[in-house]
């Protein structure tokens, strides 16, 4: 399944932790700029943990700074300075 969804408004992404953590979710584009940084708190969207939780971030244009074109985005998940995931997502029109 894929983990992320945008479109020229922004973009929604969404994962699960096994517990609640501080969390630290980046988003760079394919020329490697970043251009989304955010951090969450424990047991707060995007910190939170547990089989029936998932943590769904949403950032638009005004967050990005500019519009969403399709083409490849590349995701991490950082807690404590460690990579607990990374992915990345093909975006079509």
């Amino acid at each position: 399944p894929n983990p992320m969804r945008f479109n020229q408004d922004g973009g929604i992404i969404w994962y699960q932790l096994t517990k609640d953590m501080d969390i630290e979710l980046r988003v760079y584009n394919i020329r490697a700029q970043e251009i989304y940084k955010q951090n969450f708190d424990s047991g707060s969207n995007g910190g939170k943990g547990g089989s029936n939780n998932y943590n769904e971030v949403t950032f638009d244009t005004v967050e990005v700074g500019a519009e969403l074109p399709c083409g490849v985005y590349i995701f991490i998940l950082i807690n404590n300075n460690k990579v607990l995931a990374k992915g990345k997502v093909l975006i079509v029109g």
